[in-house]
C-alpha cells in the first residue's frame, strides 16, 4: 500500500485579500500549467481551483514520495512561484506518522495564507459516556 499524505499547496499574489494584480496572477497560474502538468493531471476537479489571486490544491490520501512526477512537478512549481515577485505561498503536508507534519511559507503574506491552508490541533472522541454515572454493571 505504502505511505500517504494529506496535502495542500496554496500560492497567491500579493494583494488576494484586497485588489490582486490580474496580470501577476495570469502569469503565475500560466508557469503553474506548463511546470505543474504531473501534478495538475493527477488532482481531480475537486482537488484543484485558482480564483481572484489565489491557486491551490487539496489532495489526501496521496502517496507523497519525493521522486514521484506530482511531487517532482510541486517542488517545480513551489521554486518558480518562490522566485516571483509579489508571490507568496504556505504548503502544509501531514503524513500518516504523528509527529509528521510539515509547513512551508513563502513571500511576504505565506503566513497570512492560513486562512486557506493550516494545521489544525483538536481532540475527537465519542462522548456517549459524558453525563452518565450508573454502575449497574458493578451492582450485586
Amino acid at each position: 500500500m505504502g505511505y500517504r499524505s494529506d496535502v495542500c499547496g496554496v500560492l497567491a499574489v500579493d494583494g488576494w485579500m484586497d485588489d490582486h494584480n490580474p496580470k501577476r496572477f495570469k502569469e503565475l497560474i500560466g508557469k503553474i500549467k506548463l511546470i505543474g502538468e504531473d501534478l495538475l493531471n493527477q488532482l481531480r476537479e475537486r482537488e484543484v481551483g485558482w480564483k481572484d489571486g489565489v491557486f491551490m490544491f487539496h489532495a489526501e490520501q496521496w502517496k507523497w514520495y519525493d521522486d514521484s512526477p506530482a511531487v517532482v512537478a510541486w517542488d517545480a512549481i513551489w521554486e518558480m512561484a518562490n522566485a516571483m515577485e509579489g508571490v507568496s505561498g504556505v504548503f502544509v503536508r501531514i503524513g500518516e506518522e504523528m509527529e509528521d507534519i510539515q509547513v512551508d511559507y513563502m513571500g511576504q503574506d505565506g503566513v497570512s495564507l492560513e486562512e486557506y491552508a493550516c494545521v489544525s490541533r483538536r481532540i475527537v472522541f465519542n462522548g456517549r459516556v459524558l453525563g452518565t454515572k450508573t454502575t449497574e454493571e458493578i451492582q450485586a
